[in-house]
């Protein structure tokens, strides 16, 4: 219940330390259940009193923790004096961006990609792009768009859609008109002004595909707009 006072006594008795990092069945300490319901003031008294970063039998860390459940202040917490674990991987390959992005916590995501996560694929090969896509996660995917880092999860490659637009075309179409809005860019005079312009960026909508079959080379020019047509 994150009763601070409680564990704050706990933890001043002579044999905190047995107790401090003790793991139940599935490997998880006091550390890991804290961030699992954020308790970020539980999380810091543990931290103080040298509470260590271990995974739970599953590889979770305490971040995957709060990441797959959406604590966004405890994750904000725990990267301010360790942000060495923001890419931990658990057994699944999968880092606190994969899971708060396929949960749908959209702040988590928001946070996560301010504090420069890296974008890894997991054992399955998929991204957090890909796991919101596949999770039908519109507003995660809206924030991505959103992001100073747009480009960067756009560039992606995807084993299940080939690139991130192509999955969204399929599964969440109405945030396609959203990242084509992004991908204008407006000029700085005033809008009456005669030389008011704006600048388009075609480098999505233009992506062709190449496959090779019997040593010939095969081309698909402007991919987006065929699957447009095929799921409009």
């Amino acid at each position: 219940y994150g009763r601070y006072n409680t564990c704050r006594q706990l933890l001043d008795t002579p044999g905190f330390k047995r107790i401090l990092n003790e793991p139940d069945k599935l490997g998880q300490t006091p550390l890991h259940l804290c961030c699992q319901n954020g308790h970020t003031r539980v999380v810091q008294l543990l931290l103080h009193k040298g509470a260590q970063f271990t995974k739970t039998y599953d590889g979770n860390t305490p971040l995957h923790e709060a990441a797959a459940n959406g604590h966004v202040s405890t994750i904000d917490s725990i990267l301010q004096g360790h942000a060495h674990l923001i890419n931990s991987i658990n057994r699944l390959g999968m880092t606190p961006l994969h899971l708060a992005a396929a949960a749908g916590y959209v702040d988590c995501v928001d946070l996560l990609l301010s504090k420069s996560a890296t974008f890894l694929t997991n054992t399955d090969g998929e991204t957090f792009f890909d796991l919101a896509i596949i999770q039908k996660q519109k507003d995660i995917c809206l924030t991505i768009i959103a992001h100073d880092r747009w480009k960067e999860a756009l560039d992606l490659k995807s084993l299940k859609y080939q690139t991130p637009l192509l999955g969204l075309i399929e599964h969440l179409p109405e945030c396609v008109p959203v990242l084509f809005d992004r991908c204008i860019t407006h000029s700085h005079n005033d809008k009456k002004h005669e030389d008011f312009h704006l600048t388009y960026d075609f480098h999505y909508i233009n992506w062709m595909d190449t496959k090779q079959i019997d040593g010939k080379v095969y081309r698909y020019p402007m991919l987006p707009l065929n699957v447009s047509s095929k799921y409009s």
